[in-house]
C-alpha cells in the first residue's frame, strides 16, 4: 500500500477530495436501497465504503480522530457488546463508524490535501445541493394538499428530518451571507435562507435556526442584529399566519404539550419513559440500536395514555443515553461542543482574496452545529441523510486551520 501511495500518478490521497465532493452531493437524502434483513444502503453509504480502502492506502488511521470521536465510538462499541439484539447493534455501530470514523477521516484528509480551494469547492457543493433540496421542498409546499405538513419533506422522510437538515444548512448560508462582500452572493444566500425558513414546519428546528441566525447577526454587529431581528419578527408575525399551511400554527402544534383533545402529545411522555429507561442501565444502556424495541415496557411509568405520533419526535440525547448509555451521550455532546469551539476560535487573516468568506464560514459552522444541537432535543437527528453531513461539518471545524495555509499540490 505504501508503494501505491507514493507512486507518481497513483496518489491515493489526491482521490479523497473528489470522493468527498461526491459524498457531499449525494448524502442529504433518506432515499435508500433496501437489502435483506431490513438493511438499507444509500449512495453516500456506498461511496463512503468505497472510500475506506482509498483512505487506508492514503494513511488514514483511527488515531487521527479527535478524542471526543474516539470516546463516542468506543462507548457505542462497548454498549453493542451487551445489546440483546446483536444484529441491530452491529448495524447501528457500522452506521456510526461510517459517519464519525470513516466520514470524518475522509473529510479531514481531503481538507488537509486540498486546502482553501478544496474547502471552498466543498462549501459551494453543500450550498448548491441545499438550494436544490429547498427548491424541492418549496414545490412540495405549494403543490398541496395543505392539510398534511409531513409531505413537505424535501429529500427526507418527513418535516422533522427536513427541519434538522435546515438547521445545518441555513446558519451556514447565513454566516457566509453576513461576511461576503459580493452583493450577488449575499442576495442568493439571503433567498436561500428565506426559502428554507418558509418551508420549515418543525417548530423545534425553526426555534433553533432563529436563535442561531440572531447569534450570528449579533457576532457581526449591532446593526446586523437589529436588521435580522426586524426581518424575523415581521416574517413570524405578519407573513407566517398568511401562508397556506399556517406555518405559525404548524410550528406551534409540532411542539405543543397537549393535542386538540387535551391529551399529552406522544413526545413528552416518551421523554419520561426514555429517562427511566436510561437510568435502568446508565453505563451501557439497553442496547445500541435497540431503542424502539426496548422502550415499550417503560411506558408503564407514564400516567396518561398516549395515542399515535408522527415519526422522529424522540429526544436524541435520551435515545443515546437509553440505548448506548449516558457516557456515550456525554461523548456525543462533547463532539458537538468541540466542533462549535473549534469553529468559533480565532484564526489569522486568510492569505488569499478568494477566501474572504472564510470568517463567515467559521461562524456559520458554529451556528449550524449549535442549531443542530438544539433541534436534537426534539428530534433524533442521527438518521440517514443527516449523520454524514453532521460528521463532515465537525471535520471542517476541526481541520479548518489548514484553509489558511497555501493549497498543497503534492
Amino acid at each position: 500500500m505504501d508503494t501505491l501511495r507514493r507512486t507518481p500518478g497513483i496518489n491515493a490521497e489526491s482521490l479523497l477530495p473528489g470522493l468527498m465532493l461526491l459524498i457531499l452531493a449525494v448524502a442529504p437524502t433518506q432515499w435508500s436501497l433496501p437489502l435483506p434483513g431490513s438493511f438499507h444502503l444509500t449512495l453516500s453509504d456506498l461511496l463512503l465504503l468505497a472510500a475506506v480502502p482509498v483512505g487506508l492506502v492514503a494513511g488514514l488511521r483511527l488515531r487521527h480522530l479527535s478524542f471526543a470521536h474516539l470516546l463516542f465510538l468506543g462507548f457505542a462499541a462497548f454498549s453493542a457488546l451487551f445489546a440483546p439484539d446483536s444484529r441491530a447493534a452491529v448495524k447501528e455501530l457500522i452506521q456510526l463508524a461510517l459517519y464519525f470514523g470513516a466520514g470524518t477521516l475522509l473529510a479531514g484528509s481531503a481538507l488537509k490535501f486540498s486546502g482553501q480551494r478544496g474547502l471552498l469547492m466543498a462549501i459551494w457543493t453543500v450550498l448548491g445541493v441545499g438550494a436544490l433540496i429547498v427548491g424541492l421542498a418549496l414545490w412540495q409546499y405549494w403543490r398541496g394538499p395543505f392539510d398534511d405538513p409531513l409531505t413537505v419533506r424535501g429529500s427526507f422522510g418527513n418535516r422533522n428530518v427536513l427541519g434538522g437538515y435546515l438547521a445545518l444548512l441555513l446558519p451556514l448560508a447565513f454566516g457566509l451571507m453576513l461576511w461576503t462582500r459580493s452583493i450577488a452572493l449575499r442576495l442568493g444566500l439571503g433567498l436561500l435562507v428565506l426559502g428554507g425558513l418558509s418551508v420549515c414546519l418543525s417548530g423545534a428546528a425553526l426555534l433553533a435556526i432563529t436563535l442561531a441566525l440572531l447569534a450570528l447577526a449579533a457576532r457581526r454587529g449591532a446593526a446586523w442584529l437589529a436588521g435580522a431581528g426586524l426581518v424575523l419578527m415581521l416574517g413570524f408575525t405578519l407573513l407566517m399566519p398568511l401562508m397556506p399551511r399556517a406555518n405559525d400554527a404548524e410550528a406551534f402544534n409540532s411542539m405543543a404539550l397537549y393535542d386538540a383533545a387535551g391529551q399529552p402529545n406522544r413526545r413528552y411522555p416518551e421523554w419520561q419513559a426514555a429517562t427511566v429507561m436510561a437510568l435502568e442501565r446508565p453505563w451501557i444502556g439497553m442496547g445500541l440500536g435497540c431503542y424502539q424495541k426496548q422502550i415499550g415496557p417503560f411506558y408503564g411509568v407514564v400516567p396518561n395514555a398516549t395515542g399515535p405520533a408522527e415519526p422522529d419526535i424522540q429526544n436524541l440525547y435520551l435515545v443515546l443515553a437509553a440505548s448506548a448509555g449516558i457516557p456515550a451521550c456525554m461523548a456525543f455532546l462533547l463532539m458537538l461542543w468541540g466542533g462549535m469551539s473549534d469553529a468559533a476560535g480565532r484564526n489569522p487573516k486568510p492569505k488569499s482574496a478568494r477566501a474572504e468568506v472564510l470568517p463567515g464560514l467559521d461562524a456559520g459552522i458554529a451556528g449550524a452545529l449549535g442549531a443542530f444541537a438544539l433541534s436534537a432535543v426534539w428530534h433524533p437527528l442521527l438518521v440517514r441523510g443527516l449523520g454524514l453531513p453532521l460528521a463532515l461539518l465537525l471535520a471542517a471545524a476541526r481541520y479548518r486551520k489548514t484553509i489558511y495555509e497555501p493549497t498543497c499540490t503534492s
